[in-house]
């Protein structure tokens, strides 16, 4: 039996050989083409994008093709090709959808707005995903209803998105959508909604709806939130700030005394023991960044060793108030300094000299 089957075997093979023969030299021909690929690299690296080659590659029989130029155009930002790309999303292909989609939100031009909330209904997630982030780049408030209302979709990736967009919008009239929402099941997209507000200047509204989440079960949560009542600089924050001083995560702890900071209330002198536990932390984080509000002055540094340095101006203006005296050395040099006084004294920065270990007068 194994005989008789190997004539019928060599046969098939005899057969084959001239396809095969014929397949290597078509194969040969080809390669010896211009690869399509290759010249969209060459022009990508050359950042030849208005030459009017890639445009030509948009309209490719080819979906990778189609594909790949997009992505290209959108790495150059070639606004010359804004219209081709406005005309591929209604490409078969969802490649080609995705990066004609990621290659308009790097243009940032506002006549693609239409478009990109057209393709807000794609059946692809991976184009809604990139549609929202791109109508965030346009940074277009036409755009905020749209974007808005994805933050009540299905899925957190989208909704995470949703928020990360309105951030980059940072239109007030989405205040409403995401404090609604800052009761969202899943930290990831809670604290990007907590991000999103911190764009938005309304104290009197952001605040109260934020100051909770410094108890959030999640440090990351409680981070942003710090970081959003800052940014409201608002004495209206003040409370909730100094009762998050008792955070002992670090990374928050780091937050809330930016915060503050940032908030320059001078009763937040009342958390002095509070400020001394930080200076005292057994983590770096918190005394490195350190810059009492009360009175007292701190300089940030490059590494974490000492960074506490007063300057002898700072010491005057004072007027007996307990600073922190000791000097670091001469090679540490200062990256910032910050004064916050008690009230009747002055709230102001105080100049950096920006030479090795000195404070400016």
């Amino acid at each position: 039996m194994k005989r008789a089957a190997m004539p019928v075997m060599l046969g098939a093979l005899l057969a084959f050989a001239p396809a095969a023969h014929a397949a290597r030299a078509h194969g040969a021909d080809a390669a010896a083409a211009p690869s399509p690929y290759r010249s969209i690299a060459i022009a990508e690296d050359q950042r030849r994008g208005s030459d009017g080659e890639l445009r030509g590659f948009l309209n490719d029989d080819l979906a990778g093709v189609r594909a790949r130029a997009a992505l290209a155009v959108g790495r150059l930002q070639d606004s010359t090709s804004a219209d081709a790309l406005i005309g591929m999303l209604d490409d078969p292909s969802r490649d080609v959808r995705r990066e004609g989609v990621f290659a308009l939100g790097q243009l940032g031009r506002s006549e693609a707005r239409p478009s990109l909330i057209a393709q807000l209904g794609d059946m692809d997630a991976e184009v809604v995903r990139l549609a929202i982030e791109a109508l965030g780049k346009l940074g277009d408030p036409r755009a905020t209803p749209a974007v808005a209302a994805r933050l009540d979709g299905r899925s957190p990736r989208l909704r995470g998105e949703a928020a990360v967009a309105l951030w980059r919008l940072a239109d007030t009239s989405a205040a409403g959508a995401l404090i609604a929402d800052l009761s969202e099941p899943d930290a990831g997209v809670r604290w990007r909604i907590v991000y999103a507000l911190e764009k938005l200047p309304l104290p009197a509204r952001v605040v109260p709806a934020v100051a909770p989440l410094l108890a959030d079960p999640e440090p990351l949560v409680r981070a942003h939130a710090a970081r959003t009542l800052g940014r409201q600089k608002s004495r209206l924050a003040t409370p909730a700030l100094l009762g998050a001083l008792k955070d002992a995560d670090p990374a928050v702890l780091v937050n809330v005394l930016r915060a503050l900071q940032q908030v320059a209330d001078s009763s937040s002198g009342a958390g002095l023991p509070a400020f001394t536990t930080a200076l005292g932390h057994a983590d770096p984080q918190p005394p490195q960044h350190l810059r009492y509000p009360d009175g007292y002055v701190v300089v940030e540094g490059e590494d974490r060793g000492d960074v506490r340095v007063v300057s002898d101006q700072a010491l005057d203006r004072a007027e007996g108030l307990p600073l922190v005296r000791e000097r670091e050395p001469a090679s540490h040099r200062v990256v910032e300094v910050e004064v916050v006084f008690l009230d009747g004294f002055l709230e102001a920065e105080e100049p950096v000299d920006r030479q090795d270990g000195q404070i400016g007068p």
